[in-house]
């Protein structure tokens, strides 16, 4: 049986003209990978990710799970 991963985008983070995201403890950038999925777009809110052959919006508070 395969146990779930779950990963909760905590915060997005402005640095400069750049955005980072918060899941768990990990900080990620865009073209990042967490897990399965790629971090596309990191938007005021939320972040998009591409994975599995779909693209997600995920945002800030909401869980991931995989």
């Amino acid at each position: 049986m395969k146990i779930a991963t779950t990963y909760e985008l905590k915060a997005i983070l402005q640095v400069g003209s750049k955005r980072i995201c918060k899941f768990e403890d990990r900080f990620l950038k865009e073209g990042e990978a967490l897990g399965p999925f790629i971090i596309k777009k990191i938007g005021e809110n939320y972040v998009e990710i591409y994975g599995k052959g779909k693209s997600f919006k995920v945002l800030v508070g909401e869980k991931l799970i995989f």
